[in-house]
């Protein structure tokens, strides 16, 4: 999951058939129907993770970029309570 617009994407109680978002099924197993398909929530073109796996912009449009900038503020806010936390139990 080293490439991830959302967790969202992931929740297979999200989806209907307990499955993830079309955008974790990397391009080259996608059949010619799937290929331009994108998630109806985040709007992430493709953001399963290997190599030549999908889209060079792995979102496709500003929602999905200010998904990323949103989940890696949150994972640096975290990483910041975290270390705080740490200072005070010393």
């Amino acid at each position: 999951y080293e490439r991830l617009c959302s967790t969202y994407v992931i929740n297979p109680a999200n989806y209907k058939f307990g499955t993830t978002s079309i955008c974790r099924v990397p391009l080259n197993d996608r059949s010619r129907e799937q290929m331009n398909a994108i998630d109806p929530t985040t709007g992430c073109m493709g953001c399963a993770s290997g190599k030549d796996a999908s889209h060079r912009n792995i979102f496709g449009n500003k929602y999905g970029q200010n998904l990323a900038a949103v989940q890696i503020a949150r994972e640096k806010r975290m990483e910041e309570i975290q270390a705080r936390r740490e200072g005070q139990e010393r």
